[in-house]
């Protein structure tokens, strides 16, 4: 286990490799990746429960740590001071954050790669808001709610013929960004919106948003070249029966749409997630499950009937040829990953 130290040196490495425009740092292992999300936390107190949550929470959303690296995703670990000057407070409800919960958290970008601000998940969710819903983010006290644009977006913000998805929530434009998409995220469903604060509020004054309101794009989606490009909007699959979400969706969708853009709608069950990241998950999961039991049969069938018959070839120098062709033929020796990744397409493809 590495190490804070170990860690911090090896993220140094990894971006001194990039700004000096070197060959492409070597990959990590996932178990590097993830000493860099854990951020240290884990040297202090090895049997940390809520660090074992903050995993589990990223794990439900099927996010590898070298996503979360990649997007400079990771626990906080700094002092209450550097605490209080992002988010403009160090504790809730008398609670020192950084004591009482871990913090997953989420760097928002510029244009420039710079980071704007930093928004925070909180593990567990546990402390409640003053209508008694539970805070599950902690957004900077007086900060705009600007749209989460990974560094990789920005890339393509000129760039029309590259499809966008828009969506709710930092870890589900992550999943699709692992799975290749181009996706930019919104702290609610409304934050589409500018003037859009972290509290609903009107740039974060304090002053109400009323969703009846009319309001524009943000500076940062205005910015991006709309005009002819295909845009999916990926909401929770229960804006069929949530006419606020419903409206939301209308809404963004008709602005998209008179700034030139092919607006399209991914449609999913229910059932088989409420997020795209849920069901990327579940997709996911029956590709594995789909890949093993393929595996499994071939390896049986080739057990069954093929023994002496490779025997024979081998002993004629003729096995290795063979069972290539063999492979070949039948997708044997695809590993299970492959076929996942592969599966997962396929059903990424019927939105398209």
């Amino acid at each position: 286990m590495a190490t804070q130290e170990e860690a911090l040196n090896l993220s140094k490495a990894l971006n001194l490799s990039k700004a000096l425009n070197l060959i492409e740092a070597p990959l990590l292992s996932e178990a590097q990746y993830r000493n860099l999300f854990v951020n240290g936390r884990e040297d202090a107190l090895p049997d940390d429960a809520l660090v074992k949550l903050a995993l589990q929470d990223i794990r439900k959303s099927g996010l590898t740590f070298r996503t979360l690296h990649g997007a400079g995703v990771k626990l906080f670990n700094g002092s209450k001071e550097e605490l209080k000057s992002r988010l403009g407070r160090s504790s809730v409800n008398n609670h020192y954050l950084n004591n009482a919960f871990r913090l997953i958290e989420f760097p928002y970008y510029g244009s420039d790669g710079k980071v704007i601000l930093y928004r925070y998940k909180v593990i567990p969710s546990t402390i409640n808001n003053n209508t008694g819903r539970p805070i599950k983010y902690l957004h900077p006290i007086g900060a705009p709610a600007i749209p989460f644009i990974p560094r990789d977006v920005w890339d393509v913000r000129d760039k029309a013929n590259k499809p966008i998805w828009l969506t709710e929530g930092e870890k589900k434009c992550l999943k699709l960004l692992q799975h290749g998409r181009h996706a930019i995220a919104f702290s609610g469903v409304y934050n589409f919106r500018a003037g859009a604060g972290g509290s609903n509020t009107r740039g974060g004054t304090g002053n109400p948003v009323a969703l009846t309101e009319d309001f524009d794009l943000w500076a940062e989606l205005k910015s991006f070249n709309w005009h002819g490009r295909s845009v999916y909007i990926a909401f929770d699959a229960d804006l069929w029966v949530n006419p606020m979400v419903r409206c939301a969706l209308y809404e963004l969708a008709l602005k998209l749409y008179a700034l030139g853009a092919v607006v399209k709608l991914p449609v999913w069950p229910a059932t088989e997630g409420k997020g795209i990241d849920d069901y990327l998950v579940n997709v996911e999961s029956r590709g594995c499950k789909e890949s093993r039991e393929s595996k499994e049969s071939h390896e049986s069938r080739e057990n069954r009937e093929g023994m002496e018959d490779r025997e024979g070839r081998a002993s004629q120098g003729k096995d290795t040829e063979g069972q290539a062709d063999h492979d070949k033929d039948t997708g044997a020796g695809v590993g299970t990953a492959a076929l996942t990744k592969a599966h997962t397409e396929a059903h990424m493809a019927l939105f398209d």
